[in-house]
């Protein structure tokens, strides 16, 4: 029962809807605990009981961390935030790394002449584990801290990892943002419910119209990658961008849309990120819960330790400049580390992680002498067609990123990138190689025009404008002509169907 599918839209969220408002404020949150369960019984069923216990460990935990930090044990609080972090973690690395620790524990023995000793049993994954995971890490970092109060009330805990729009996909909430609000019961209106159904439209256009479409042919070139080169591949890894993209930033779209509904704004998980001029910016636009999760849960406390203050104390005498990258580096590359691993137990995505590690060092290394030439030549620096040529240059990037991301593994990820830059011709764009991809013209102009929508609106946002504020001013006959022309189009020119095969959200197998 994921968000795009009909059980979902026309059966589970009305139902939900029409419960939750025929209920009094009381009991409102306790049906969306009830709804929240038994969304998380159809998609994983028994696997329920993973996210129950991270829910019951952080209420303890917490709990433990305020008792002692009143009574001044402040080894207790370590000791109980240790034990609550080791769980969560250990419950983590078990039931989604454990295989592919046991593979690759095993080649390295081999190396020195030592049989298989670590057996990999396959196991059934939670659905959003990593997602519910960090949001349970969070709530324990923020407790130890003195951010927010230990909860004492363990069902308000259990909304808060369980609310069925998040659990999936996220986006990685704190609890000082969701937590009192999914328990405040606040009516359904009817701004909200208007809003909320016209948010869930447009990411349900998003992945229906683009993201299902363009994975055909993602598919085909991926699928027998051996029998592509040049131009197809490049245009293949361009696709899955933006497939990835339209799927996910419109998940995030039904996402906030379902809680809007209810009164509850969740936070945005994109920024227009494709109008990034360097890849740090991209990744300040790009999953920004993710992001901000591991800015201030790694990122800031490793910069701030003692081993790495002592190291860039060390480097300070060979000069501030290497000091600052050397600072950098070592704060950077577990983050990325993390970042690649929390994907998925792959070594493409571990390259992936240390790709983006390098292009980031890379841009706080150059980054003083680009000053020193914008300032030389401000002209350049200033201009839309420099800007233009950046934004380029950090698709390019991000493209060449995203290849290995969808590769099966490094070896297919480094044949695919060979294969593009060795074989490229241009004439493959226009002599019919593109036609045989399983797309048709039709597909191509149908995509075309839904993606022209999505960064017309893009461009509109990245000015300052609430697009959705203006639609709201638009007369009442013209505004509800374009919902219904929105869903139409979703109707007649979704991917669904005979010849069509569904296409699960990519970001729920994280």
């Amino acid at each position: 029962m994921a968000y795009h599918t009909a059980l979902y839209l026309f059966l589970f969220l009305p139902a939900v809807c029409l419960l939750y408002q025929l209920v009094g404020a009381r009991f409102r949150p306790w049906v969306l605990l009830a709804a929240s369960l038994v969304f998380y019984w159809c998609v994983s069923g028994a696997l329920m009981i993973y996210p129950l216990v991270a829910v019951l460990l952080i209420h303890d935990v917490g709990i433990w961390m305020e008792t002692a930090g009143k009574e001044r044990e402040e080894n207790q609080r370590r000791g109980a935030l240790v034990w609550g972090l080791a769980g969560l973690l250990g419950i983590l690395v078990w039931k989604k790394y454990g295989s592919f620790l046991a593979v690759n524990g095993n080649r390295v023995l081999q190396l020195f002449g030592m049989g298989p000793f670590f057996s990999a049993v396959p196991t059934l994954l939670p659905i959003g584990i990593s997602f519910y995971t960090l949001q349970a890490v969070g709530y324990l970092v923020d407790v130890w801290y003195k951010r927010i109060p230990a909860e004492r009330r363990v069902e308000r805990l259990g909304l808060f990892l369980t609310f069925f729009p998040c659990i999936m996909e996220g986006p990685i909430c704190r609890y000082g943002q969701t937590g009192q609000v999914l328990w405040e019961g606040r009516p359904i209106t009817w701004e909200n419910l208007t809003k909320g159904v016209q948010r869930i439209l447009w990411g349900l256009a998003k992945k229906m119209v683009v993201a299902d479409r363009l994975n055909i042919l993602v598919q085909t070139v991926y699928g027998n990658y051996e029998s592509y080169s040049g131009v197809v591949i490049g245009v293949a890894a361009c696709c899955y961008t933006i497939q990835l993209y339209m799927e996910f930033s419109g998940c995030m779209d039904m996402v906030a849309g379902s809680g809007e509904i209810f009164g509850i704004c969740l936070p945005e998980n994109f920024r227009q990120p494709f109008f990034s001029k360097t890849v740090p910016e991209f990744w300040r636009r790009w999953h920004i819960t993710l992001g901000a999760w591991f800015k201030d849960y790694m990122f800031y406390p490793v910069s701030m330790s003692s081993a790495l203050r002592k190291f860039g104390r060390r480097l300070s005498g060979k000069g501030r400049y290497l000091a600052r990258l050397g600072v950098s580096a070592g704060a950077l590359f577990p983050v990325w580390l993390c970042n690649g691993l929390w994907h998925g137990p792959r070594w493409s995505f571990l390259f992936f992680g240390m790709y983006y590690f390098v292009l980031i060092l890379l841009s706080i290394g150059v980054e003083p002498w680009v000053e020193k030439w914008k300032a030389r030549i401000p002209i350049v620096g200033n201009s839309r067609v420099f800007a233009g040529f950046q934004i380029l240059r950090t698709w390019v990037l991000v493209v060449i990123g995203e290849l290995f991301f969808r590769a099966e593994g490094l070896k297919q990820g480094i044949g695919m990138f060979w294969s593009m830059i060795k074989g490229w011709r241009f004439s493959q764009l226009w002599d019919g190689s593109l036609m045989k991809l399983g797309l048709d013209r039709m597909d191509f102009f149908v995509t075309g025009v839904m993606i022209g929508m999505v960064v017309l609106v893009s461009i509109l946002q990245e000015r300052g404008k609430d697009v959705r504020q203006e639609a709201g001013r638009l007369p009442l006959p013209f505004r509800w002509g374009v919902y219904y022309g929105v869903l139409l189009g979703i109707c007649v020119f979704g991917a669904y169907g005979e010849g069509y095969v569904p296409v699960d959200l990519i970001y729920a197998n994280f």
